[in-house]
């Protein structure tokens, strides 16, 4: 998991805080990820103000979890075995009633969803497929523990110079591949900004397009499927941002998570 927290107000956290990250299923049922293999940035008392921190977590699912959609929330608060409202858990300052869920004491992140086969105890551990190219509602671009590439991390355009759909390839390994028939797209998940993440569909479904260079010599900008260029509700001009499952964001010039490789076939 991958996430991005901006810390707006005026000064860095005194008192020691620590992270924990909830999971509630559709029938509200609570797993708690205790299981943490590795987190970057996970001290919220180093989250310097005014300042956007990255913090990235690897960790694995709780037995029992059950094929479905699941929402995660994060909770900072003092010790990690305080629950609600006991600990002091920080409330993020969003402006959307639905960030916070005050029973848990944390904040809305996002979703996800456990898709696999049935066992003999008619409980489903999750699988992963992703070296095989079919529709995603999101995806990641490379294999956590081997670091191989997916066979989405390379994408063809059919125009340098107008936004085009951007056809994945079918090559491994970052090799070119040939274009295939899955294209890029906005899925409906989204960051904790609202920014959506990318999904792959069938490029006869694809809704909006891309172009490399737009807004800066070497970002992807994203464009409506009439070549509209797309901004936020800021107005901000909306470019594709290089996460492990990539997303987009507004476009900025100093990012080098904005920064892509193109290369002429």
């Amino acid at each position: 998991m991958e996430v991005d927290i901006e810390n707006v107000g005026y000064g860095n956290l005194v008192k020691p805080k620590s992270l924990s990250l909830l999971v509630i299923d559709n029938n509200n049922n609570r797993y708690d990820l205790s299981e943490i293999q590795s987190i970057e940035n996970g001290n919220p008392n180093n989250w310097n103000s005014k300042e956007k921190t990255t913090v990235k977590v690897k960790a694995i699912l709780p037995n029992g979890m059950k094929n479905g959609n699941y929402k995660v929330y994060l909770r900072i608060a003092t010790g990690t075995k305080s629950k609600g409202l006991n600990g002091f858990p920080i409330r993020f300052a969003n402006d959307d009633k639905n960030i916070w869920n005050e029973s848990l004491g944390a904040n809305y992140l996002g979703k996800f969803s456990i898709n696999g086969t049935s066992n003999n105890n008619d409980e489903s551990e999750p699988t992963i497929s992703n070296y095989e190219l079919k529709n995603y509602e999101y995806f990641d671009i490379h294999d956590e523990n081997s670091n191989d590439s997916y066979k989405y991390r390379t994408w063809h355009v059919t125009s340098e110079t107008k936004p085009s759909l951007l056809y994945l390839s079918d090559g491994t390994y970052g090799n070119p591949g040939n274009p295939s028939s899955h294209c890029l797209d906005l899925g409906n998940h989204h960051s904790t900004n609202g920014y959506n993440f990318l999904s792959i569909v069938n490029c006869e479904n694809a809704k909006h397009k891309f172009m490399y260079g737009g807004y800066s010599s070497d970002s992807i900008d994203v464009y409506d499927i009439n070549g509209k260029h797309l901004t936020d509700n800021n107005n901000n001009k909306l470019c594709v941002y290089y996460s492990m499952t990539p997303r987009i964001d507004k476009c900025n010039n100093d990012s080098g998570k904005m920064k892509w490789k193109k290369s002429i076939l």
